[in-house]
């Protein structure tokens, strides 16, 4: 059950993300078309022609950078192994200088941090 509610959670949080994201970039649309027609017509009308280029610029940086091929479920638990690593050497900073063990630890944190 516990699976079913935190796979729930991660989608509907995904979603308000996406959603919030595409009326965040709709409304600073809006408002800088309704600035530069209050500046000056001309550049308004010279700017509208760019905003289908913009727009497919858009969709091929989520197309192609936006999906990383790992569930957000993955994400997260890479996340928190990462965090937790992190913590952990900075508990124990003593014990991995005086092992020096730095190298390893910078290269385990750069595997986990990597992957999402």
């Amino acid at each position: 059950m516990y699976k079913v509610v935190h796979r729930c959670s991660n989608n509907k949080g995904a979603l308000e993300e996406g959603f919030v994201g595409i009326l965040e970039s709709s409304a600073t649309i809006v408002a800088g078309l309704v600035v530069a027609f209050a500046a000056n017509w001309e550049l308004a009308m010279l700017t509208l022609i760019f905003i289908p280029l913009i727009l497919i610029c858009g969709w091929i940086q989520v197309k192609y950078n936006g999906d990383t091929g790992t569930s957000s479920e993955t994400k997260h638990k890479l996340q928190e192994e990462a965090g937790q690593i992190a913590k952990d050497a900075i508990e124990n900073i003593g014990t991995i200088v005086s092992l020096c063990a730095e190298n390893q630890v910078m290269q385990l944190f750069s595997n986990k941090s990597q992957c999402y």
